[in-house]
């Protein structure tokens, strides 16, 4: 986990520095221009790579822990198989449907979307084959490159940089497949070897149940970027974009815990294990809201915006869609090893379903706002409906340390709205006093429980 952390947190800061940059030197109108370019790449690119990922963590991560160092060729042409069947339809996608690829070139988009798709089964393939180490270092390489290639078209003057920046995008993740090969290829061998009937199942089992759910987070959270961009919404799609990138590395984190603790909850016949685990997380729920929440200024004004209060409030919906989603980790991940991962799936279909709703409502009306409202909406239900689930199709009641929490969350948001009414300095400062309040308060719980379990009877 610590190793994925490094490596997630060094593509989400080089992400974050690349938009900062673009915005800065090119201005909002171009930015919101590019977002929507390279948000089409990441949706089609996303569900593309959907089926691939789950299939790739799960079946190269069994055969690994049986036989380190080996895969056998029927799990390679099974994996090639089904990368090869969700590329091919999205190039056939992109092909018959023009407005897709927004401004792009056709074979520049097709390129942008191979490669994006490698890079994310690339990087899975790295942690199930236990290579963390050169998944991290080829983040690094991947991170740092095109922040050097922005600067040379800054001082080159390029009159039409849209195409050339939609390059250097996709630079970052390229140059992550050529490091991370040659520092794998030495490390894993592939020899002859069946698939068996039960392993080929349940590989397409996971890759489907895996593009139903992952893929709708995917459209639900980078269909609002292109619709933004259509209605000409500058700040709303510059800020849409820019906040998703920024929290975007969290819910990477997660998918990585998931990953790790599965087996263990897998393992725990009668939950016990799953609900401790659940009980440990929960009080920390309001310092991560403060923490993510504080992130709002400092979004819009990494990327030259004035943090009024359309700015930070999309930002602040961004940040607590996003926290919402990693609060639900345990309980999707508790779910899936019960082996009830069509919960998690069809909750996040219904949550698109019902953000659509409201995007297709602030087209018809021309409301950008309406586009960040309804990506909010709709990640209540992606989120929630798992959590429910795991706590025993129970409503609760709404007293002692619920009652709390609901009135803190409320405080920290009406601290965000009062942010929106003041300077940027002012802005800027409550966030930091949100953000390091935040953290000290979630290391005094975290202290107190590592202290109440040490004192505790085994």
């Amino acid at each position: 986990m610590i190793q994925a952390a490094v490596a997630i947190g060094v593509a989400g800061l080089g992400r974050i520095a690349l938009n900062s940059l673009v915005s800065f030197r090119f201005g909002t109108t171009l930015f919101s221009q590019y977002a929507a370019a390279i948000s089409t790449v990441i949706l089609i690119g996303g569900l593309a790579a959907a089926g691939p990922v789950a299939a790739t963590t799960l079946g190269v991560a069994r055969r690994w822990a049986s036989q380190p160092g080996i895969l056998p060729s029927g799990l390679a042409r099974f994996l090639s198989g089904m990368i090869a069947l969700f590329l091919l339809s999205a190039v056939v996608a992109g092909i018959a449907w023009p407005p897709l690829r927004g401004a792009m070139p056709l074979l520049l988009w097709l390129i942008g979307v191979a490669v994006y798709v490698s890079y994310q089964v690339a990087r899975t393939f790295g942690y199930a084959v236990q290579r963390a180490t050169a998944v991290t270092t080829a983040e690094i390489a991947g991170a740092v490159t095109p922040l050097g290639a922005v600067i040379a078209i800054s001082l080159a003057g390029v009159r039409q940089p849209l195409e050339p920046l939609f390059a250097v995008y996709l630079a970052g993740p390229a140059l992550y497949l050529l490091t991370f090969w040659a520092l794998i290829r030495r490390h894993v061998r592939v020899q002859q070897g069946a698939l068996s009937e039960v392993e080929r199942r349940a590989g397409i089992r996971e890759g489907v149940v895996f593009f139903v759910g992952a893929g709708s987070s995917t459209a639900m959270q980078y269909l609002p970027v292109i619709l933004a961009a259509r209605m000409q919404a500058t700040t709303i799609t510059a800020v849409l974009f820019g906040a998703v990138q920024a929290t975007a590395p969290l819910l990477l984190l997660s998918r990585v815990y998931g990953a790790i603790m599965m087996p263990a909850f897998a393992g725990d016949a009668d939950e016990t294990h799953a609900r401790v685990h659940l009980d440990l997380a929960r009080p920390l729920f309001l310092p991560s809201l403060a923490v993510a929440l504080g992130l709002a200024p400092m979004v819009a004004v990494s990327l030259g915006l004035r943090p009024t209060g359309e700015a930070l409030s999309v930002a602040a919906l961004v940040a607590l869609i996003t926290l919402m989603q990693v609060w639900s980790t345990p309980a999707v991940t508790i779910l899936s090893a019960r082996k009830r991962e069509l919960v998690p799936a069809l909750a996040s279909v219904a949550g698109l379903a019902i953000a659509a709703v409201s995007w297709a409502w602030g087209m018809r009306r021309g409301i950008a706002l309406w586009l960040p409202a309804g990506l909010a909406v709709g990640a209540v239900v992606r989120s929630l409906v798992p959590m429910w689930v795991i706590s025993g199709w129970q409503w609760g009641r709404l007293e002692g340390p619920m009652l709390g929490t609901l009135v803190g969350a409320i405080g920290i948001a009406g601290a965000i709205i009062v942010l929106g009414t003041v300077s940027t300095a002012a802005a800027l400062g409550g966030g930091v006093s949100l953000v390091l309040g935040g953290l000290a308060w979630g290391y005094v719980l975290w202290r107190r429980v590592q202290q109440r379990d040490a004192h505790s009877p085994r």
